[in-house]
């Protein structure tokens, strides 16, 4: 297994959607996993530390480890298959180790939330081939599938409504970051 960080988020202009970069702590390689816009705006948040007013799914996962008195420990990107990644979380729970299934985007999310080590398993590495591995990558299944509408009125008021909850706390980096965000969705 080789340890690898969050870089961060970028549009793919060739595939039309997100990738979010890992990087290999050793030789600075930098691996692309097709993530879905939802995602790519949940990771955003959280690398930045935005909080919303009320907690976010990632958030709610490290509560119920931690309110069940375990630790997370890593994640690892164990496998690829058919251009999609599969990862897992690995916690303690009770003195027992438990490995959980995760997307690897919710996985990196709780990564980058609660500063844990993110590996990629030598076998996935020796399966990708690192020229093109965008072109080779497909979302989740269901996603080519699902269309789901978003209420941007929704999805600005509960922007608004962390802004103002950053303003009245005086956190002004956060409550700029927000600011920013909202005049993005405006345009």
């Amino acid at each position: 297994m080789q340890l690898f960080t969050f870089e961060k988020v970028e549009y793919s202009s060739s595939r039309k959607s997100y990738t979010m970069l890992l990087k290999n702590s050793e030789n600075n390689d930098l691996i692309p996993l097709l993530i879905s816009s939802n995602e790519a705006q949940s990771l955003s948040l959280t690398n930045e530390n935005i909080k919303l007013p009320r907690p976010r799914s990632n958030e709610l996962i490290v509560n119920l480890i931690k309110k069940l008195s375990g630790n997370i420990k890593s994640v690892i990107i164990s496998k690829y298959e058919n251009g999609i990644f599969f990862s897992n979380i690995n916690l303690e729970i009770n003195q027992e180790i438990i490995n959980l299934d995760c997307k690897p985007c919710d996985a990196i999310e709780i990564a980058i939330r609660q500063n844990i080590p993110i590996f990629l398993s030598d076998n996935v590495l020796k399966q990708i081939n690192f020229e093109n591995i965008i072109e080779k990558q497909t979302l989740d299944e269901g996603y080519e599938s699902f269309n789901q509408s978003f209420d941007m009125k929704d999805i600005k008021d509960n922007l608004i409504d962390a802004l103002n909850k950053s303003i009245s706390e005086e956190n002004y980096e956060v409550a700029a970051k927000l600011r920013d965000r909202i005049k993005k969705l405006k345009t």
